[in-house]
C-alpha cells in the first residue's frame, strides 16, 4: 500500500502549483482590468520558489484593478533610466553600507518576522525582473545596496512627457515599488520598527540634500533641474491654477526668488532649491468680501476631497477611505471639537511650491509632529489610467484619505481671531520620500492669514483642513472639482463660513 500510495501523493504535490496557476488565471479572466498581477502563495505547499505569473493585458478600456506597488505607473521604468543606473551602481559597488542602513539590515535580520516578510516580498515578484520585464531589486540586501547609492545623490529630473510633468524622480519609491505592494510588503511597511528605520534612512538622505554636494543635479545642462525644459515645466505648473489672474508665461525668476547672476541661480543645495519661495507679487493674500469670515488656501494644491459630518471613528482602511478623527489627530483632546465637522483635503504636485501659509488669522494653540508610516498604501484603491493628471498623479493620490490617519504628519491647531470660524486644524501629511514636515511658527504665536507657517522637504505631499462641527463651510467652486488636476493657488480664496 505504501508503494502504491507514494506516487499518487507525489503527483498531487507536483500538480498543486499548476492548479494554483490555473485558478489564478481563471480569476484574472473574471476581472475586467488592464494590469493584473496574480502571485499565488504556494510556499506552504513546497519548498521551491513561489510561483509568479506575468502581467496580462485583459481589457484596455476597463478600469484596472489594484497593481502591486503602483505608487509609480506600470511604465515607470520607461521614464526612469536612472533607476537602471542605480541598480547597476549598487551591483558593482564595494562600499560599506551607510551606518543607518547597517542598522536597518540588523533590524531585519534580528527579527524573525521581519526577516520572513522582507524575504517573501521579493519572492512575490520575479527575482530578476518586475512584472513589466524591467530590471528589478533581487532581495532586501540588494535593496539596501541600492539605498546606499541613493543616500549620496540628489533626486534626478526625470519626467518631461505630457501627463507626468508633475512627477519627480523618487529613487527610494522606485526601488521598492513592486515589493512594497505585495502581501508581505504591505505588512512589512506598516511595522513600527521598519518605519523607524525608514525614518532614519530618510533623515540621513535629508542631511545630504541640505549640503552643497547635492546641488550637482541643479545643472543647466540637458537633464538637470535648471535646464530649459525643466524651468519651463516648473513655470507651467506655477501658471496653471484655478484663479482668474493667472500670469502670462514668464521666466522662472519672475515666479521664484533666485539670482540669475549666480551659479545654480543662487541655490546652494537641492533642499534650498526645492523649498524655493515665490516672489512677493505672485501669490497675494485674498481679502474678505464685506467682512466675511475668510479662509484661504494653505498650500499650492489640487482639491482631493471634501467630507462633511465627519465621524469620531471610522474604518479608514476601507475602499471609500472615510476620515477617522481620533486616528487623524492621534486621540488628541481636541478631536471632539471636529466631530460632525468638515474636512478639506488637497494634494501638492512635486514641481509645485511646498511652503505652507496660515489659512486664517489666529493663535497657534498646539503643534504635534506625529510619527507614522512612510510607504504604506491602501491596496483596496484601484489605479485609474484615465486620470487627467496622468497615471503617476493618479497612483500617488489614490491613498490620500487613508494616509491622513497613518502617515508621518504634522498637526497644527489655530484658534481663529474671528469666532465665526472657530478652531481650525491644519494637517500636513508626508507621502513616501516626502515625510519631513517643518513648522516655522511656535505654540502660542499669533499668525496672520497668508503668513508662512512651515514647509515640506522633497516631493509631492498632501494636506487637510478640519473645521468644527456646527460650522457651515462654503467652498469656492474650484475646491469642489476633484478631477481637474488644477491647483488652487496658495493664499487665494478657498472658503467662508455661512450662517
Amino acid at each position: 500500500m505504501d508503494c502504491l500510495f507514494a506516487p499518487s501523493y507525489a503527483s498531487l504535490l507536483l500538480a498543486l502549483p499548476f492548479l494554483a496557476a490555473l485558478l489564478a488565471y481563471a480569476a484574472r479572466r473574471r476581472r475586467t482590468s488592464t494590469y493584473v498581477i496574480a502571485t499565488p502563495d504556494v510556499e506552504a505547499l513546497h519548498d521551491k520558489e513561489p510561483l509568479v505569473t506575468a502581467v496580462e493585458l485583459v481589457d484596455e478600456k476597463a478600469k484596472p484593478a489594484r497593481v502591486p506597488g503602483s505608487w509609480l505607473p506600470p511604465n515607470h521604468f520607461d521614464g526612469n533610466p536612472w533607476l537602471v543606473r542605480i541598480l547597476a551602481e549598487a551591483d558593482k559597488s564595494t562600499a560599506d553600507l551607510h551606518p543607518v542602513l547597517q542598522e536597518f539590515q540588523a533590524t531585519i535580520e534580528g527579527d524573525p518576522i521581519l526577516f520572513m516578510l522582507f524575504t517573501r516580498m521579493f519572492h512575490e515578484v520575479p527575482e530578476a525582473q518586475d512584472p513589466t520585464g524591467r530590471p528589478q531589486v533581487k532581495d532586501y540586501q540588494h535593496m539596501l545596496r541600492a539605498f546606499n547609492v541613493v543616500l549620496s545623490m540628489g533626486p534626478p529630473w526625470a519626467y518631461t512627457t505630457a501627463g507626468e510633468k508633475g512627477a519627480i524622480g523618487a529613487p527610494i519609491t522606485a526601488i521598492i515599488n513592486w515589493p512594497m505592494g505585495t502581501k508581505a510588503g504591505r505588512e512589512a511597511f506598516q511595522n513600527e520598527k521598519v518605519n523607524q528605520q525608514i525614518k532614519n534612512t530618510l533623515t540621513a538622505w535629508g542631511h545630504f540634500l541640505s549640503t552643497p554636494a547635492s546641488a550637482g543635479v541643479l545643472s543647466a545642462k540637458s537633464g538637470g533641474w535648471l535646464c530649459k525644459d525643466a524651468l519651463e515645466t516648473m513655470v507651467e505648473v506655477a501658471t496653471t491654477h484655478t484663479t482668474h489672474n493667472s500670469h502670462p508665461k514668464r521666466a522662472f525668476e519672475h515666479f521664484f526668488v533666485c539670482d540669475p547672476s549666480k551659479h545654480n541661480l543662487g541655490f546652494t543645495s537641492w533642499d534650498d532649491f526645492f523649498t524655493r519661495r515665490f516672489t512677493t507679487h505672485v501669490r497675494p493674500t485674498a481679502t474678505p468680501r464685506n467682512g466675511e469670515p475668510l479662509i484661504v488656501s494653505a498650500c499650492e494644491s489640487a482639491p482631493y476631497r471634501i467630507a462633511s459630518n465627519v465621524a469620531a471613528r471610522a474604518r479608514f482602511w476601507l475602499k471609500a477611505q472615510p476620515y477617522s478623527l481620533i486616528d487623524m489627530l492621534n486621540n488628541s483632546s481636541y478631536y471632539h471639537r471636529f466631530v460632525g465637522g468638515t474636512v478639506y483635503q488637497a494634494y501638492l504636485s512635486a514641481l509645485a511650491y511646498h511652503r505652507w501659509h496660515a489659512p486664517v488669522s489666529g493663535t497657534v494653540l498646539k503643534i504635534e509632529h506625529l510619527p507614522g508610516t512612510y510607504f504604506a498604501e491602501n491596496y483596496r484603491e484601484p489605479v485609474d489610467p484615465t486620470d487627467p493628471v496622468g497615471p503617476l498623479g493618479a497612483v500617488l493620490r489614490q491613498s490620500q484619505g487613508y494616509i491622513s490617519e497613518v502617515a508621518a504628519r504634522m498637526v497644527m491647531y489655530i484658534q481663529a481671531d474671528d469666532p465665526r470660524i472657530g478652531l481650525v486644524c491644519v494637517i500636513m501629511v508626508g507621502m513616501v520620500e516626502v515625510s519631513s514636515c517643518e513648522s516655522t511658527v511656535g505654540e502660542g504665536e499669533h499668525v496672520e492669514v497668508g503668513q508662512e507657517i512651515g514647509m515640506f522637504h522633497y516631493g509631492g505631499s498632501s494636506y487637510c483642513l478640519l473645521f468644527e462641527g456646527g460650522k457651515k463651510v462654503e467652498f469656492v467652486e474650484a475646491a469642489k472639482r476633484f478631477s481637474g488636476g488644477k491647483n488652487i493657488a496658495v493664499n487665494s480664496r478657498l472658503a467662508t463660513i455661512v450662517d
